[in-house]
C-alpha cells in the first residue's frame, strides 16, 4: 500500500491530484478543517476531486 500514499498539505496535493484527472468517492478529513486556514478553499479543492455523485 505504501506506494499509494503521497506526503505533503492539501493546499499542493489536492491542485495536484485534480490536475492529474484523480476523482474519490469518499475523503476522510477528520481533524482536518479545523486545522486549515481557509476552510471553504479546502472545501472548493476536494470538490474537485470528488465524483459529482458523492458530492450530490
Amino acid at each position: 500500500m505504501l506506494p499509494f500514499f503521497e506526503k505533503g498539505d492539501m493546499e499542493t496535493l489536492l491542485p495536484a491530484m485534480a490536475e492529474r484527472g484523480e476523482i474519490y468517492d469518499v475523503i476522510n478529513i477528520d481533524r482536518v478543517l479545523d486545522m486549515v486556514d481557509d476552510v471553504d478553499l479546502c472545501l472548493d479543492r476536494i470538490g474537485k476531486v470528488m465524483d459529482q455523485q458523492s458530492t450530490g
